[in-house]
């Protein structure tokens, strides 16, 4: 995508260029610099609260089900608290390492 946006750009078409310039600066901008000046109860994009232990598709999934606290702006972005992601990961079932199934005992209200 770069290299198409550089060959646009030579060619007096600097859009593409331009835009995925700006989606890398506001990807940082989320991801580096937005969690640490907000403090651990500001609502904040859930891009921006991704970890090592917590995907962007796991934050949305937890947010769609009901298991993260979370608000949708006026935007559509929906936001959340590095508050609300600590309880939402600690909440999370925990995979016992060399567990299998047949170990785990059988889910409430199952046959």
């Amino acid at each position: 995508r770069y290299v198409d946006a550089l060959h646009r750009a030579d060619a007096r078409d600097s859009g593409p260029l331009g835009e995925l310039l700006a989606r890398a600066v506001l990807d940082n901008y989320y991801r580096l610099v937005l969690p640490a000046v907000a403090g651990s109860h500001k609502m904040v994009p859930i891009s921006a609260l991704v970890t090592d232990q917590v995907t962007l598709r796991a934050l949305r999934n937890a947010v769609q089900r009901g298991r993260l606290v979370a608000l949708r702006g006026a935007d559509g972005v929906w936001r959340s608290s590095r508050r609300n992601v600590d309880a939402y990961v600690n909440s999370r079932y925990k995979r016992v390492p060399g567990a299998s199934a047949a170990s785990r005992p059988p889910a409430a209200g199952g046959a």
